[in-house]
């Protein structure tokens, strides 16, 4: 990839990933409901999902396994969470479409790639793998297999749905903070504090330590 071309999609990237991290603050913190809640929300998915694909897309040339493992999640995580919105309203008898059999099959590939990748770092002697293996762990246990069972039997309760529908957006939250996080940190550390060795492995998993357990209920 040229220069100019990764420079362009890095600024594309970038703005679409920071007005979703800023829309999908206004929607945590506002009330749950209403017009402006749903209008943040589409924002928040749409952008999301470019600065996911772009993040992926990037990945792949720059060879940045992390970059790829957050953009994946972050892709998944606000697809799905708009099917679940979507499921709600219609009480599970919405007939399942192309989205949702597609981000089922991709967080299966995206987990066991994960879990390759994660474990050729390892071996290695990078500690920085433990990332990608964690998110192989939370794509194939609680995304996979959730997803798994929704199909086998469709609930028709709606809180089932909008505790899904939550727990996904959150969860494409956690990868937008991660991202700036790592980001913002990653700069501070090359002009300003040096960090120590090792730390970028906590940066990386610190939100979602935080908030997955908090979330995973909902999953």
């Amino acid at each position: 990839m040229d220069k100019l071309t990764h420079t362009t999609l890095l600024i594309l990237h970038v703005s679409t990933g920071a007005i979703g991290l800023l829309a999908g603050t206004v929607n945590m913190i506002r009330k749950k409901s209403g017009a402006g809640h749903r209008k943040l929300g589409i924002i928040f998915v749409y952008s999301m999902s470019v600065s996911a694909l772009l993040a992926i897309y990037m990945s792949i040339f720059s060879k940045n396994e992390f970059m790829f493992a957050a953009g994946g999640l972050a892709l998944y995580m606000s697809l799905s969470g708009y099917r679940a919105l979507h499921h709600y309203r219609t009480k599970g008898l919405a007939v399942y479409n192309y989205v949702d059999y597609f981000t089922t099959v991709f967080v299966l590939v995206f987990g066991i790639l994960l879990l390759i990748i994660g474990t050729l770092a390892l071996v290695q002697g990078n500690a920085m793998g433990a990332v990608p293996l964690v998110f192989s762990f939370l794509s194939l246990r609680y995304f996979l297999i959730g997803d798994i069972s929704k199909y086998r039997k469709i609930p028709t309760e709606r809180i089932v749905w909008l505790r899904a529908h939550i727990g996904k957006m959150c969860g494409a939250y956690i990868a937008a903070s991660t991202a700036f996080l790592v980001n913002n940190t990653y700069y501070i550390s090359e002009n300003f504090v040096k960090m120590p060795s090792g730390s970028e492995v906590i940066f990386w998993l610190l939100p979602t330590a935080i908030v997955f357990p908090l979330i995973s209920r909902w999953l």
